[in-house]
């Protein structure tokens, strides 16, 4: 007679197995042991903060991915589709829940996933290249001066009611300590910056859906109200 098989699989055999198909993901050159991931939380992710997406191969190279970037303080990574997204900022609650994507701190895995980028210098604008014996800075973001689906959020110091993007930037241009400025035309909201991408670049998000970014210097004021 067969000894009863155990249908129930334990959470320590999927863990095993996940950290067996995680690996598998990297490169012979690449592999590293169990101990090199972080902390993961599944079907949970914050997307209201993602400024850069990558497809890296695995959960683990979008850490590394998340690393290269000084930036970025967490990920959202999804292995259905091997997107790796970006974020600027930690959850400080629970979370979405989002079936398939996984979040992670990226305070939680250990600085060796950056190899030779561990300790690197680079600007919130460049991505560390890491190299045999050491790294390069290569400026990968730009001085976005318009972008749409974006905002500057942190830095709006008034809001008002326009009825157009030049309207908006008009309004932005009667005030003295105006650079930027967001626009939600389906509200007619006009956000009002004191701060650009380039001197804020750590407020500057994207994935906000809805939302016109703008330099206020890419218009010419129609009326200067005092």
């Amino acid at each position: 007679m067969k000894a009863p098989q155990n249908k129930h699989t334990s959470v320590g055999q999927i863990l095993l197995g996940s950290l067996f198909l995680l690996s598998a993901s990297f490169t012979a050159g690449s592999r590293c042991s169990a101990n090199t991931f972080g902390t993961v939380i599944p079907d949970t992710s914050l997307s209201t903060n993602i400024f850069d997406k990558a497809s890296p191969g695995g959960l683990a190279l979008c850490a590394r991915e998340c690393k290269y970037r000084r930036r970025c303080k967490s990920f959202n990574y999804m292995d259905a589709i091997d997107e790796c997204q970006l974020n600027a900022e930690v959850l400080t609650g629970s979370g979405e829940n989002t079936t398939g994507l996984s979040y992670s701190n990226i305070n939680t895995w250990p600085e060796t996933i950056g190899s030779t980028c561990a300790n690197d210098v680079c600007t919130d604008l460049e991505k560390c290249v890491p190299g045999p014996t050491g790294y390069t800075c290569q400026t990968i973001y730009y001085n976005v001066v318009q972008q749409t689906n974006t905002a500057l959020i942190g830095k709006i110091f008034d809001t008002v009611t326009a009825g157009t993007e030049t309207a908006c930037a008009d309004a932005c241009h009667s005030r003295t300590v105006c650079v930027s400025f967001n626009y939600k035309s389906s509200s007619n909201r006009c956000e009002l910056n004191t701060e650009t991408m380039l001197t804020d670049y750590i407020s500057y998000i994207g994935n906000q859906l809805g939302s016109f970014y703008s330099n206020v210097d890419q218009y010419t004021p129609v009326s200067i109200v005092i």
